[in-house]
């Protein structure tokens, strides 16, 4: 092992990484240490004094000149959902049904369309018609509690630190720094117990009128800490892919050998001959699809194209009659 830190000129107040309370002492105390193997992978190390961390000890920087991964910093289009929560209000779903209503009725359908195509319509309708009713849903901000107050005071902290660094022996500017630190620790905490408070009422609220979907998701929210989405998976050989279409190619190849029978050995797949029983089958009924969209579950994660059991289930008759026409041409 190597200590790398000390390898490299710099600066004394880059190389300081810890001050003393009083400020008279300043020594380099923390460092980086790496394998003889990968001694030449550390290109610099160096104390940044401007990263204010409120601590006594300084934010040291290491670069590297390895790769370890290259993550994907394409920024995917995020998948949209529909605020079906308001279709409980009688009057959203009364004109969410009226308008998909006349929306399905104003193009009549030709003949020759095939099974794509005609669902490819109807999904367009009930995507416009239920943007123009009921909206998406807003994505809940992960730090609530920091407002415009906070950052204020959190600039005037980071002011007064600039000019303890650069005029560190001024008492003065040491003492308005503190107090400046003591106003943004009291004012962070009071922002963070207020949001406690808050989400304690709104889990309240949810248990006493007896929304235990609503209810368990804010206590989750509360309870879970961050977790960092990981677009990355390993190879066989225990490399780490970061592109998306490595990534895609990998989860194919694991699947084809667990799910398809005889991939282990080469063999092919056993056919299996059904036959034909010559039991004719009538084609599915409309009341059939009506009891069949009844019972469908509520709260379900909808597809790619954002359509859930919510928005069929409010469709109104017309919806149930493009549906009904749909899974009769897909029977035959």
């Amino acid at each position: 092992m190597a200590i790398k830190s000390t390898y490299f000129m710099h600066k004394r107040i880059h190389l300081e990484t810890w001050h003393s309370p009083d400020g008279r002492t300043c020594n380099q105390i923390d460092h980086c240490l790496i394998d003889g193997r990968h001694f030449s992978d550390v290109i610099d190390v160096r104390a940044r004094r401007g990263a204010n961390i409120d601590s006594d000890h300084m934010l040291v920087v290491i670069k590297l000149r390895y790769r370890i991964s290259r993550a994907c910093c394409t920024n995917p289009q995020q998948l949209r959902r529909f605020a079906v929560d308001r279709l409980t209000d009688g009057g959203v779903a009364t004109r969410y049904r009226d308008e998909l209503e006349t929306e399905l009725q104003g193009a009549p359908e030709p003949e020759s369309l095939s099974l794509n195509d005609k669902w490819k319509r109807m999904e367009t309708a009930i995507r416009k018609v239920a943007e123009n009713t009921i909206g998406y849903t807003r994505k809940q901000a992960t730090n609530e509690w920091f407002d415009e107050e906070c950052r204020v005071v959190n600039e005037e902290k980071n002011a007064l630190r600039a000019k303890v660094i650069q005029m560190k022996n001024t008492r003065a500017t040491k003492n308005a720094y503190k107090q400046a630190l003591a106003r943004q620790r009291y004012l962070f905490r009071k922002k963070k117990w207020q949001l406690e408070e808050e989400a304690s009422i709104e889990i309240e609220r949810y248990r006493s009128i007896q929304d235990s979907r609503k209810f368990y998701k804010r206590l989750n929210d509360v309870r879970r800490p961050f977790e960092a989405q990981v677009a990355m998976c390993r190879a066989k050989n225990g490399e780490l892919l970061t592109n998306k279409d490595q990534v895609l190619s990998r989860w194919k190849e694991h699947f084809e050998q667990h799910l398809n029978d005889g991939a282990d050995d080469g063999r092919p797949p056993e056919q299996v001959d059904l036959g034909d029983d010559g039991v004719e089958i009538d084609l599915p009924s409309r009341e059939e699809i009506e009891e069949a969209l009844k019972y469908l579950k509520n709260n379900e994660a909808a597809g790619s194209d954002s359509i859930s059991s919510e928005l069929l289930k409010s469709g109104g008759p017309n919806l149930v009659d493009a549906l009904h026409e749909m899974i009769q041409q897909a029977w035959t």
